[in-house]
């Protein structure tokens, strides 16, 4: 499977992840109970790919990328230095990206646009899977 088929296809797990109407669970691996983590590595394993299922071994799985090179399949992290959540980007449109997560216990697994208070508070960078 080439790079940007499996990053496609890693999307398109999350969002059907996402559709199921799961709940956040603790250690939730899926398929339709996840954590944030949980989740990312579902969708990445469903296109081939393993990755350990905490956000800071996620993020030694990636590159770093700056936001001008974010594309779907990316992952972002939350709470620099020892990262304590991670998501998947969906889609880039222009300035704008959309992320599925596995948020918190109250708010689920849902998709949301990146941005806002929280995020410029605790937002830590973005990360491309390396794929071995």
């Amino acid at each position: 499977m080439s790079p940007d088929a499996a990053a496609q296809y890693a999307v398109a797990a999350a969002l059907t992840a996402v559709g199921r109407g799961g709940r956040y669970v603790a250690e939730g691996n899926g398929p339709v109970d996840f954590d944030c983590s949980g989740l990312t590595s579902y969708a990445w394993r469903q296109a081939g790919v393993s990755l350990v299922d905490y956000s800071y071994t996620q993020r030694a799985q990636t590159q770093d990328i700056p936001r001008s090179m974010v594309q779907p399949g990316d992952l972002v992290f939350w709470f620099g230095g020892s990262e304590h959540h991670v998501a998947i980007v969906t889609a880039v449109q222009g300035s704008q990206i959309t992320i599925a997560e596995a948020a918190n216990p109250e708010a689920g697994i849902r998709t949301r646009p990146l941005g806002g208070s929280w995020d410029e508070a605790y937002l830590t960078g973005f990360g491309r899977v390396i794929r071995a």
